[in-house]
């Protein structure tokens, strides 16, 4: 292939001579004089067709041409002027000048307010690249306005000088760009696959929000001093639904510029990775000979066809990951001998583990020859999730990894019972790998995984106590893995009604958690599972989820999907309804990127997000949302998997909400039984389920029924809540409304009284769940002919309902009618 300067150097000579010429002598010398240069007469003729649409676009072009010109003779203007020293703008004043940009100059500027010492880097438009270049800049200012990552530079301010020029003020980052830096500090090959794996998955940030950058180059990705790389200069990046990708002018990098971007073709996500996948070669090729995983890697980023890349900057980033894991990359499998090459060399003791496999498998070669095409599928799955970077640490491993549904995404896991299968393989660790506590307990913690997967949540926690025993006697017991484990039985013993033991184990892990490494992905598991067992505690719970956001640069996609999920899950709950929407946009966003549209790693964010619509009161997009994120959980997981029960709950809630009451109850009716089954009557989910039970037989006019099962609820949610839970209290909220229907005034009376002094200690002030039992407290006086006690009470919840976004509109409705219609009854 010919060298890409020599390329663009006969470009530039034959575009100018067409030029010159006649517009209809154009095309036929060209032909002629490139006969032999297909690709050049290709691009001639791209620029020729956009030069004939209007001169407005050719003057552009020719701006291309020389910005062009100007890289590759490594010439670039001076600028004619710029702020001196001192220099006010806004609040800031420039201490000195950083480098031109070609368009704009950059400089080094502190607050000139005294508020607070800062150092920042400001940005202002050349005076002689004003007309053609703020359009520009003002694109580079809105787009970075819209990215929020630690790994993209943050825009600060912006305003214009006082001869109208744009300017705006970024995070001031030193260091040296991304080659540079390697080449200094001297990195080993993981270490710079990490550094552009970490650029790989700030510019899927950008990519989810629609900006393809357009210009990423090693001197775009500057490392600060602590090791992090920041990707820099959007001033040329567009947004993919916004303008013309095909033709827009975009100043590009020949060396690092995609083929689509040299020819004139649209632009896509895929040119971006392109250019990061040239820029990967370019600092690991001081490391050659490359290993095959690494190289594989960067022929599938830097493939000349769009569509033969990876699909999105996140499956690029997670090859990355996988082989500084030293895991196969997807981009090229590994064949079964480079499998047990790699197995060897990562286990000292793999005679031990043969010696298992043989005592262990025998029983399975007849089912695992008949099911052959089936693993092979499984496999295939389990190589092609985001969430696997370590997948395989033994051939045992993974092969505990294809019994569980969710790290398989759902394909059917081998056929049997699951302790039928497991407890024969860990007799057989325990007699054969007796010296290998942490391979032990791995496992155990694999097989209470699929134990918590098949509802036995008891033999789930018996497994856990094993391997947390193992690490405690081989001197793991202040580990953060040691930590996620104690975590995890402390999850499932508050989700059978444990709840003593469950605080336990939780506040145990936390202590070793918040003292691990920002970093660390296993003090992240244990906060997200702390959050998760606050359920209904939810102001415990949003700064639990917040506390994991700000480590979520340790996790993988699936992390970010729940802890965003729920996060909005917990925002939603408490009635701050803006910011619990855009985390849980976030996590949608995220989960298509990674996974597809129709991946059951979606179920989780659409469940939450239909939450959100049936407050607002949009029911068709509610049940809409709800009922995808039932049946990509169903599909994969099987309807009595623990998450497709959750969306299940949630569905039936939006469909009562929009008045389809018998659907409604029949599937929670189904759900409180399963529930019922499967733990107990006094579980915390069976509590919960017959408490949704009743608000649908409210909503049917079945007030005895619905009393019958806020009677249960309240006796299971009593069990397994503590006394700050705001979630025992609603069983009484409910039914003091059920009494107020019966017209039974006086027990509503204490129902709601009951439910408003509970609720009042254990949620924000002015929370509508509040306002909605005080409302019922004057309901009932009124009823018992207390009207002047009674009237203040509804009048100011009606004031508090009015100020809050969250309330059901039913729960408004039925307290402003109550004053404003005249419909309070009183007793005889």
């Amino acid at each position: 292939m010919k060298h890409i300067e020599a390329i663009w150097d006969r470009l530039d000579a034959a575009f100018a001579a067409a030029l010159d010429l006649p517009p209809e002598s154009r095309q036929p010398w060209l032909e002629e004089t490139l006969s032999d240069d297909p690709e050049t007469l290709q691009a001639i003729k791209a620029l020729l067709e956009v030069e004939t649409e209007s001169a407005e676009q050719f003057d552009r072009l020719e701006d291309i041409r020389d910005r062009l010109l100007a890289e590759l003779s490594g010439t670039s203007k001076e600028a004619s002027e710029g702020l001196q020293v001192g220099a006010v703008c806004g609040a800031w004043k420039v201490a000195g000048r950083l480098g031109d940009g070609g368009s704009s100059v950059v400089y080094e500027v502190e607050r000139a307010d005294g508020r607070y010492e800062q150092r920042c880097a400001l940005k202002v438009i050349r005076s002689d690249h004003a007309g053609r270049s703020t359009d520009g800049f003002l694109r580079e200012r809105r787009i970075l306005s819209a990215l929020d990552h630690p790994g993209i530079v943050r825009i600060l301010d912006a305003g214009e000088t006082e001869t109208g020029a744009p300017w705006l003020v970024m995070d001031l980052v030193r260091g040296r760009n991304i080659a540079d830096h390697c080449r200094h500090a001297g990195l080993s090959l993981n270490e710079r696959l990490r550094l552009v794996m970490e650029v790989a998955e700030a510019l899927q940030s950008a990519h989810s929000r629609l900006i393809i950058h357009r210009d990423i180059k090693p001197d775009n990705i500057v490392v600060s001093k602590d090791g992090r790389p920041r990707l820099l200069d959007f001033g040329v990046a567009s947004l993919m639904n916004g303008e013309d990708n095909r033709s827009a002018p975009a100043a590009m990098t020949p060396n690092y510029a995609s083929p689509e971007q040299r020819f004139f073709q649209e632009v896509t996500t895929a040119s971006d990775i392109y250019q990061l996948g040239r820029v990967l070669h370019e600092v690991c090729e001081p490391c050659h000979p490359l290993r095959p995983q690494v190289q594989a890697v960067i022929d599938e980023a830097t493939h000349q066809e769009p569509g033969a890349r990876y699909q999105t900057a996140a499956g690029f980033a997670e090859d990355l990951r996988r082989v500084i894991a030293g895991d196969p990359p997807l981009a090229r499998p590994e064949t079964p001998m480079e499998m047990v090459r790699r197995l060897i060399w990562r286990h000292k003791a793999l005679t031990g583990l043969a010696a298992v496999l043989v005592l262990s498998v025998g029983a399975w070669v007849v089912t695992l020859n008949v099911h052959a095409r089936q693993l092979d599928e499984q496999r295939s799955l389990a190589l092609a999730a985001a969430d696997r970077a370590e997948r395989g640490r033994t051939v045992l491993l993974d092969l505990f990894r294809r019994m569980d549904p969710i790290q398989t995404d759902g394909s059917a896991s081998l056929p049997g019972g699951i302790q039928d299968i497991v407890g024969p393989v860990l007799a057989n660790v325990r007699e054969q790998l007796s010296d290998d506590s942490p391979l032990q307990a791995e496992l155990l913690a694999w097989a209470a995984s699929l134990s918590e997967r098949a509802a036995d949540e008891d033999q789930a926690r018996i497994y856990l106590t094993e391997a947390i025993d193992l690490l405690d006697q081989a001197g793991s017991a202040d580990t953060s893995i040691h930590a996620d484990l104690i975590a995890y039985r402390g999850t499932l013993s508050i989700g059978v009604g444990d709840y003593a033991s469950g605080e336990a184990d939780i506040f145990k892990a936390l202590a070793v958690a918040r003292r691990a490494p920002v970093d660390d992905r296993f003090a992240l598991s244990v906060i997200v599972r702390a959050a998760l067992s606050r359920n209904g505690q939810w102001a415990e719970q949003a700064l639990l989820f917040e506390e994991a956001l700000s480590r979520l640069g340790a996790g993988a996609a699936n992390s970010e999907i729940e802890v965003r999920s729920g996060l909005g899950r917990a925002y939603l709950e408490l009635g701050r309804m803006d910011e619990g929407k855009r985390q849980v946009d976030m996590a949608l966003v995220r989960a298509e990127a990674v996974y597809g549209s129709d991946h059951p790693r979606l179920a989780l964010p659409l469940s939450v997000k239909g939450q959100y619509l049936r407050r607002q009161g949009d029911m068709e997009a509610a049940i809409e949302a709800g009922r995808r994120a039932y049946e990509l959980s169903r599909a994969a997981f099987g309807a009595g998997y623990k998450s497709t029960l959750s969306h299940q709950n949630n569905l039936a809630l939006a469909l009562a909400d929009a008045g389809q009451l018998d659907e409604a109850a029949t599937l929670l009716l189904g759900l409180a039984e399963t529930y019922a089954r499967l733990d107990s009557d006094s579980s915390l989910r069976a509590g919960e389920a017959f408490q949704n039970l009743a608000t649908i037989q409210m909503r049917a006019g079945r007030y005895e029924d619905a009393l019958n099962s806020l009677e249960r609820a309240a006796t299971s949610l009593n069990e397994s809540l503590p006394g700050d839970a705001p979630r025992r209290y609603f069983p009484a909220l409910t039914s003091s409304e059920a009494l107020l229907e019966l017209g039974r005034f006086d027990q509503a009376k204490v129902q709601a009284e009951a439910a408003f002094n509970g609720l009042s200690a254990t949620l924000p002030a002015g929370h509508f769940a509040i306002e909605i039992a005080r409302c019922r407290v004057g309901i009932a006086l009124i009823g018992q002919g207390l009207r002047d006690q009674g009237e203040p009470l509804v009048l100011r919840a009606l004031d508090g309902l009015s100020n809050s976004a969250a309330v059901p509109q039913r729960h408004y409705t039925s307290c402003a009618e109550a004053e404003l219609e005249g419909r309070l009854r009183t007793t005889p």
